[in-house]
């Protein structure tokens, strides 16, 4: 079940997904986006799950490396927005995917 943070990174992501790359409405709905995923309620339960699988290998990397796939993180769903589907699942889930995946490469 969606809660209302998840509702509303979808109906960004679908202006996103309507409007022209470069748009001024799309620059500003992307960043509104962003402080959602940033400032979702799970991030720090998101962010103790990687330390627990991986941090403890990586020891003071650990934030050097969550900093460094949040940025690829971000890059990647700002190309392939237009190709995000809510039927696959929600935005929150493939931010989650595409971050550990980020993380372990």
């Amino acid at each position: 079940m969606k809660d209302e943070t998840d509702q509303r990174l979808e109906e960004f992501a679908e202006i996103i997904k309507k409007t022209k790359s470069n748009n001024k409405q799309r620059r500003k709905a992307m960043a509104e986006f962003w402080q959602l995923l940033v400032n979702h309620r799970f991030i720090p339960n998101f962010r103790r799950k990687l330390w627990h699988n991986h941090g403890q290998k990586l020891g003071e990397s650990f934030d050097e490396c969550w900093n460094d796939a949040l940025g690829k993180t971000a890059l990647e769903i700002t190309e392939k927005i237009d190709k995000y589907n809510p039927e696959i699942g929600t935005v929150w889930s493939w931010f989650c995917f595409l971050l550990e995946k980020r993380f372990i490469d």
